[in-house]
């Protein structure tokens, strides 16, 4: 990894880090790793980033989370499975598991989509100007707006089809 990718990287997460309400970011770039949020640990975990050819998330991903995550799709609205969900819980990347929003932080903007006020942590998504994606993996999950409740004053907005959901 050349120095000027790993500085992209880590402003890239500086800027994460403002945009996310001031999460502290943490970097693991000596190694190339992440330094991500993992819920169930109540810590940061160093991970290696989630990287596959086309044809492998192919064959993970059905059909419809391929358009929505690899090809920067959205669902339609009300047709997720998570849009109405009110269960307690921990939402995850569908592509890689990393733990991205707690259900705490989950609100009805009335749009059909699952939206949250704030992630678990900045560290666990990149924000590319108003489009979320996965900090691991890379997948597009939704979208960043400023017009959510307090105290972000956030809304991300995600698709269903790129969430996996953990009931506590």
């Amino acid at each position: 990894m050349t120095t000027q990718r790993v500085w992209r990287g880590a402003m890239a997460l500086a800027i994460l880090g403002m945009v996310s309400g001031g999460t502290t970011v943490a970097w693991g770039g000596s190694q190339g790793g992440l330094s991500l949020y993992v819920e169930a640990q109540k810590g940061y975990q160093t991970m290696a980033p989630v990287t596959k050819s086309a044809e492998e998330w192919k064959t993970q991903l059905t059909p419809e989370q391929f358009r929505l995550m690899r090809q920067g799709g959205t669902e339609s609205p009300f047709s997720g499975a998570f849009w109405n969900n009110h269960a307690s819980g921990i939402y995850h990347c569908a592509g890689c598991g990393t733990d991205l929003f707690s259900s705490n932080a989950k609100f009805d903007a009335g749009n059909g989509w699952p939206n949250f006020w704030q992630p678990i942590s900045g560290a666990n998504l990149k924000i590319n100007g108003n489009e979320i994606l996965c900090g691991r993996c890379g997948a597009h999950l939704g979208f960043i707006y400023n017009d959510g409740p307090k105290p972000s004053g956030r809304r991300y907005t995600v698709n269903s089809g790129g969430l996996t959901f953990t009931a506590k």
